[in-house]
């Protein structure tokens, strides 16, 4: 059972500021308070230091990591789930430490999300090869990769960029990059921020396809970025030609779709959604038809 206690402002002012924290920055004192109301078991006052600590400097992993060890002691599957969130905050100030990885991985062993504890794994090994060698241009790509699948965007970016800045030559990472700002400009809440990363991302992708030859992949990306841009009849010109260099790509017929439906063409979006169906059950049988070959 948690222990609460009531907790005015003038005692938590008080013990903030007893002599034996004089010397101590505001954020230390906030820490030092976040962990003794931690150990005597008053957790919701433990997480408003901890938050108190983030005000004064809103890149203090300490309190961030606070936070989630408070939640996970709180006990249940979504205090669990809300720690992990809070730990991967502290990995966004520095993902080289490898103990929150440790915790992550521990928690979602908990959960029995073994899908989640192989990232994680992956995570920490990608992890320990950057803290060695931080411009390691392969594993900052393979880092971001990881967690642009998870939707952690802002972080994906950030590796895919230093993959391009120490890697010139790397294009899956610049690629990358361009998905993942699509990904953010997609569905960030502000009109702002989603086209500011959408011009951003479509940038990245104009450098790429520059220097190669009608790639499929790229192309359809570019109609995704002027889908979302309200281009929607350029956009369409390019997932035909999309198709038209190779019409297996289910995706393309999936966007075309949407793209008939925004300029009112009802029978050819029905024709194309028909032919996504059919291209995504021919690719589950031959995945099924996969597996019964290596059983």
């Amino acid at each position: 059972m948690v222990k609460t206690s009531t907790f005015t402002h003038k005692k938590k002012i008080k013990e903030i500021l007893n002599p034996f924290n004089y010397f101590a920055t505001p954020v230390q004192k906030y820490l030092r308070f976040g962990k003794n109301l931690f150990e005597q078991e008053q957790y919701e006052q433990s997480i408003s230091a901890y938050k108190a600590a983030i005000k004064e400097d809103p890149k203090c992993m300490q309190a961030f990591l606070g936070i989630g060890n408070t939640y996970l002691e709180l006990g249940g599957i979504q205090n669990a789930k809300t720690a992990i969130k809070f730990y991967q905050r502290a990995l966004s100030i520095d993902y080289t430490q490898v103990h929150i990885y440790h915790k992550i991985i521990k928690v979602y062993d908990r959960l029995g999300d073994d899908r989640n504890i192989m990232a994680e794994k992956k995570k920490l090994f990608i992890a320990k090869t950057l803290k060695s060698d931080p411009q390691n241009a392969l594993a900052n790509n393979n880092m971001g990769v990881i967690q642009l699948k998870q939707k952690n965007y802002n972080s994906a970016i950030k590796f895919f960029l230093a993959a391009v800045k120490n890697n010139k030559l790397l294009d899956v990472a610049q690629f990358n990059l361009a998905k993942a700002l699509y990904k953010k400009g997609s569905t960030h809440p502000s009109p702002e921020k989603s086209k500011d990363a959408l011009m951003r991302g479509i940038t990245e992708l104009e450098k790429l396809l520059q220097k190669s030859d009608d790639e499929p992949e790229m192309l359809l990306l570019k109609a995704k970025f002027l889908s979302q841009l309200n281009e929607p009849k350029q956009a369409l010109l390019l997932c035909e030609q999309v198709i038209k260099l190779d019409g297996t790509m289910k995706e393309a017929y999936a966007t075309k779709s949407v793209l008939e439906t925004k300029l009112g063409n009802i029978m050819d979006a029905s024709a194309d959604y028909a032919s996504f169906q059919s291209l995504k059950k021919a690719e589950m049988l031959a995945r099924k038809q996969k597996k019964l070959e290596n059983s």
